[in-house]
């Protein structure tokens, strides 16, 4: 398995001392096993040990993990806007919310005809930070209100796709009800781990479908699943730079590729989303508080200090993460995750929207410069998206959902407008019914 390589940042070397200590034990036989240790918990201690090094070194930024260097006031725009207006989609009895029997091809899904919602993947998607006001809390994985599967509260405060979904499905299973870690009973389905790196997500998919199949009120054969999958954040901002081979665009393809099969061999009628990572150096082209600077960037993401030439290395790192995408994009297309009625595999690419300049000199996105001109979508760590930045996620994800394949929209729209299925459009769209020949033999045959 590709995560039993032990990895190292370039400011983790410490993790040496974990690795002898550990290769002592088993030798004294005080260690029954020899299993690697999970990526995630090797990343968690490279960020633990540098942190305490800073702290070391400097006593006083202790004040400002604390604090940070904003008010709950100014923190104002943490939550997003209410959503005033009624749900803009309309039914009929020739344009129901679900389909009268349960269909028997994923290309024939009406969002109501999902049962369970799920994900995997890293912090972004267990929700971590949404809710807080400072650096130090920022860990707090508040999964309720995660962008894919968070359920807390209702669609119009926090617009999530679960939330939407609960529109067509009243009984829709596996949404996130709160706080908690991927075990808790609070995350449901949604079993992504903070620090995780792509070699974690065959873990992952795994403990997906056991506590998938524990759920009594779930029927696994039968449901149909949609299930996300966003991952690379971690392996690009803490690792890439110092072992771009192990790194690599082919070794993030391979990762979520091993997922994906699991899943497809043990998860009947699936759709599978693979979200789109979003691009790392967003870290550093916002506005950043104290706390960003000292503490966020050296510990969350090294490789954004890797020559010291922070130009240089923003534009390196946006470069690795458009071939990350790019591999993200090769999965979906294999041949092997084609023509076949009980799952799909397709691509969510709105998160391409924050990409960064790979030039040194390129201008910023004007729409990203109006973004944080004029409120905020991150955490106070910088790194993670606060409760508004979930919402807004949550409507591109939406939205994508009910895009056609080829045309996917990947720009970035504060308030952008709910997409609907119609009368001759109603299904998630997929490669097959992308196609408007397909999409009608689809609806009629």
């Amino acid at each position: 398995m590709a995560g039993s390589t032990i990895r190292f940042s370039p400011l983790g070397k410490s993790n040496i001392a974990v690795a002898v200590v550990a290769v002592l034990l088993v030798l004294v036989g005080k260690i029954g096993t020899t299993t690697a240790q999970p990526s995630w918990e090797i990343n968690e201690q490279r960020a633990n040990q540098v942190l305490n090094q800073i702290i070391l070194d400097d006593p006083t930024v202790i004040k400002v993990f604390i604090q940070g260097s904003k008010t709950s006031d100014e923190y104002g725009d943490l939550f997003q806007d209410k959503i005033k207006k009624p749900f803009p989609c309309r039914f009929s009895h020739k344009n129901p919310k679900r389909s009268k029997h349960p269909p028997q091809s994923v290309n024939r899904l009406r969002p109501g005809d999902i049962k369970v919602v799920g994900g995997i993947g890293d912090s972004i998607t267990s929700g971590v930070g949404a809710t807080c006001l400072s650096v130090a809390t920022a860990k707090r994985e508040d999964r309720g209100y995660s962008f894919t599967a968070g359920g807390l509260e209702t669609w119009r405060t926090v617009t999530t796709v679960a939330n939407l979904l609960k529109i067509f499905n009243r009984k829709l299973r596996g949404y996130s009800t709160g706080t908690g870690n991927f075990k808790s009973k609070q995350a449901g389905l949604n079993v992504a781990i903070k620090f995780a790196l792509d070699d974690d997500l065959d873990l992952q998919a795994k403990f997906l479908v056991s506590k998938m199949k524990k759920d009594r009120k779930i029927n696994f054969e039968n449901d149909w699943k949609l299930v996300f999958i966003m991952i690379g954040h971690n392996d690009v901002c803490a690792y890439q730079c110092s072992d771009p081979t192990g790194q690599s665009r082919d070794t993030h393809k391979a990762n979520i590729k091993a997922a994906v099969d699991y899943l497809v061999q043990n998860m009947p009628r699936v759709f599978i989303a693979i979200i789109s990572m979003i691009d790392t150096t967003l870290l550093a082209r916002q506005p950043n508080t104290e706390a960003c600077k000292i503490i966020t960037r050296k510990i969350v993401c090294p490789c954004l200090e890797k020559t010291g030439n922070l130009p240089q290395d923003l534009v390196d790192m946006s470069a690795v993460v458009r071939d990350y995408q790019q591999a993200e994009i090769e999965v979906t297309e294999l041949d092997e995750y084609q023509n076949n009625n009980t799952f799909t595999v397709e691509w969510m690419p709105f998160a391409q929207a924050f990409n960064g300049p790979t030039n040194i000199g390129d201008p910023e996105n004007p729409k990203i410069v109006e973004l944080f001109t004029n409120s905020s979508i991150t955490a106070p760590d910088c790194t993670h998206l606060n409760q508004r930045g979930m919402g807004l996620a949550g409507r591109l994800l939406w939205n994508n959902l009910l895009e056609p394949v080829g045309k996917k929209s990947a720009s970035l729209n504060m308030h952008p407008k709910f997409k609907c299925p119609t009368i001759y459009r109603p299904f998630l769209f997929t490669k097959k019914n992308s196609n408007v020949t397909n999409y009608l033999t689809n609806l009629f045959g």
